[in-house]
């Protein structure tokens, strides 16, 4: 069954970015162009305000680009709530106090209750050492933490193509 999606601004830089010399993130941007075209399901893949705000705030030069990719996403008005319980995730532990815009990302895609939240923010996101405490203080809201990955995560294993 499909999941519901929000993806982050960071996987929409990844799709919009001129390749990187960058071995490495080279890779993950051939990736998540792979995942975008591929299993990307737009119908059930979301973006907020804060991904539209950080996509103006960013590199003018691919300001358009990025608009066209939100555009096909089904967008979420502002929620009332998004910054107060972002406040939370900062203020109980579950994010440092520079992740406010990562904060904003978890809190909508929570309260909208969807599935999986995609993002190459390893940093303050897609990652594991925050979960448990994330997870507690969304009990506190009696919400669900979306599952927290990159697009790799999202990519169907096809264990047929591999060469050994």
């Amino acid at each position: 069954m499909p999941q519901t999606v929000y993806i982050d601004t960071s996987v929409i830089r990844y799709l919009t970015a001129p390749l990187s010399s960058d071995a490495v993130v080279r890779g993950c941007q051939e990736l998540t162009r792979q995942w975008w075209n591929t299993r990307c399901v737009r119908e059930m893949t979301y973006i907020s305000d804060a991904v539209l705000a950080e996509i103006k705030a960013g590199d003018p030069t691919l300001i358009g680009a990025r608009m066209d990719i939100a555009e096909q996403l089904i967008y979420f008005p502002p929620h009332p709530e998004v910054q107060i319980f972002a406040e939370l995730l900062i203020l109980g532990g579950g994010l440092n106090a520079k992740a406010r815009i990562p904060a904003q990302h978890i809190a909508c895609a929570a309260l909208q209750e969807l599935d999986v939240l995609v993002s190459w923010n390893c940093t303050d996101i897609a990652n594991a050492q925050n979960c448990a405490v994330l997870r507690k203080l969304m009990m506190l809201k009696d919400l669900e933490l979306p599952e927290l990955v990159t697009p790799f995560a999202l990519m169907e294993n096809s264990y047929e193509d591999l060469q050994y």
